[in-house]
C-alpha cells in the first residue's frame, strides 16, 4: 500500500564541520580557516545542529520522509543511519554521487540529453550567446569539478552547468526512489524544507534548483535556523528575526538581527525560491533613505570599501540582487541598516520592494 507524503525534508551536505574537532590539523587548512571567527563559531553550531536534526527525525510523522545529499564524512553517515533506523523506507540517500556513470545508471540514458536541452533553453530564455556542452561531452565528465574543458563560446559558466546537473540528478533520483518505495506525493502541494550547509552555497543553490527539477509548485523552504552560515562572520553572528517571507515570483525574504560593538542592526537578503538554469534572474528595488541602509559583504563592510574606495552618496533606491546560490553567478545582496532604522520600517520597505526580472 502506498504512503501519501505531506512533507519531505532535504538534507544538504549536513554536519560537514564536525569533521574538524578541536585537535584536527585540518583546522589550519586555508579551505576551512578563512577568517578568525569561522571554526570557533561554525564547529559548536554544528554540534547544536546535529541534535536539532536528530530531534526533527524523531518527531517526523508517518506522512514525512527525508532525502540526503551525502558528504562521505563520518558524522553525515551517522545521521543517515539514524534516519534509516527510525524512518525505514521513508529515509532516502542519493544514488547519483560521483561522475557520469552513476547518474546514467540511476536515471537512464536520456539524462544528459535533458541537461543539454536545458542549456539550450537557458540560452534562449536568458538571452545568452550560443554555446552548450553536449550530452556526449557531459557523459565524459566535461563539467566535472576537477577538469577544465574547452567550453564553447557563450553559454553558461562551467560551475552553473555542473551545479544544475547535480541538482537535476538529485531531484530526479528523489522522484525515482520515492516511486520505487511506494511513497506518493503531489508536486503541487507537498511541503519541503531544507537543512544542512551552508547558507550561501550548497544549501542555497541546490534546494532552489532541486525544486525546479522536481516540478514543484512551491519552493523548498530553507531554514536558516537549521543551516550553518559559515561563509562569513556577519551571518554566523546573526539571529533570525523572520525567514521565508513570501514575495512575488516565489522569491523569499530573510531578516536577521546582528550586534557588534556599534550595537544592534538589521540585515536582509532576497533569495529565489525555485529557479533552474533556464530561468531569468531577478532584482529587488527597495526604497530606503540613503543614510538608513547600505549593501554590505559577508564581513559587514560596504561593497565599495571592500574594493578599496569610499562609498559614494546614494540618491536612488537600493537595487538588490536576488540570489540563487554559490554554484551560479547570481549572489544575494546583503542589505544592512545603520542601527537607527526601526525593524517595522525596514520590513515594510523590504516587503514593498519592486521585483524585476533581469
Amino acid at each position: 500500500m502506498a504512503t501519501q507524503l505531506r512533507k519531505i525534508w532535504l538534507s544538504v551536505h549536513s554536519l560537514t564541520w564536525l569533521a574538524l574537532p578541536p585537535d584536527s590539523r585540518e583546522r589550519m587548512d586555508r579551505m576551512w580557516n578563512q577568517f578568525t571567527e569561522r571554526i570557533p563559531l561554525a564547529y559548536p553550531l554544528e554540534q547544536k545542529l546535529q541534535r536539532e536534526y536528530q530531534r526533527l527525525i524523531d518527531a517526523a510523522g508517518e506522512d514525512e520522509a527525508i532525502y540526503f545529499l551525502p558528504t562521505q564524512l563520518e558524522a553525515a553517515d551517522e545521521i543517515i543511519e539514524y534516519a534509516d533506523a527510525r524512518l525505514g523506507d521513508r529515509s532516502m540517500a542519493s544514488r547519483v554521487e560521483g561522475g557520469a556513470a552513476a547518474k546514467e545508471r540511476a536515471l537512464g540514458g536520456d539524462f544528459f540529453q535533458g541537461v543539454e536541452d536545458d542549456q539550450r533553453a537557458a540560452i534562449c530564455n536568458r538571452g545568452l550567446a550560443d554555446g552548450v556542452l553536449t550530452a556526449d561531452q557531459l557523459r565524459q565528465d566535461g563539467a566535472a569539478r576537477d577538469k577544465r574543458p574547452n567550453l564553447p563560446g557563450g553559454g553558461l559558466q562551467q560551475t552553473e552547468i555542473r551545479g544544475w546537473m547535480q541538482a537535476k540528478a538529485w531531484g530526479l533520483d528523489l522522484l525515482a526512489q520515492a516511486e520505487s518505495r511506494g511513497l506518493e506525493f503531489d508536486p503541487a502541494t507537498v511541503e519541503m524544507e531544507a537543512f544542512g550547509g551552508d547558507w550561501c552555497y550548497c544549501a542555497a543553490s541546490f534546494p532552489i534548483q532541486i525544486g525546479r527539477a522536481m516540478g514543484l509548485s512551491n519552493p523548498i523552504e530553507r531554514r536558516f535556523d537549521l543551516i550553518n552560515p559559515a561563509e562569513g562572520p556577519v551571518l554566523l553572528q546573526s539571529e533570525v528575526v523572520e525567514q521565508n517571507i513570501r514575495l512575488a515570483d516565489n522569491i523569499r525574504l530573510f531578516i536577521w538581527e546582528y550586534t557588534d560593538s556599534h550595537g544592534p542592526r538589521y540585515l536582509a537578503q532576497f533569495w529565489e525560491g525555485i529557479r533552474g538554469i533556464m530561468d531569468r534572474t531577478h532584482e529587488a528595488v527597495v526604497d530606503l533613505p540613503a543614510d538608513a541602509a547600505q549593501i554590505v559583504n559577508l564581513w559587514g563592510f560596504p561593497e565599495t570599501r571592500a574594493r578599496g574606495v569610499d562609498t559614494p552618496p546614494r540618491h536612488e533606491p537600493l537595487r538588490l540582487s536576488v540570489g540563487s546560490g554559490g554554484h551560479t553567478p547570481i549572489a544575494s545582496s546583503i542589505v544592512m541598516t545603520d542601527g537607527h532604522l526601526p525593524l517595522n520600517e525596514f520590513r515594510d520597505a523590504l516587503t514593498s520592494a519592486e521585483i524585476r526580472r533581469c
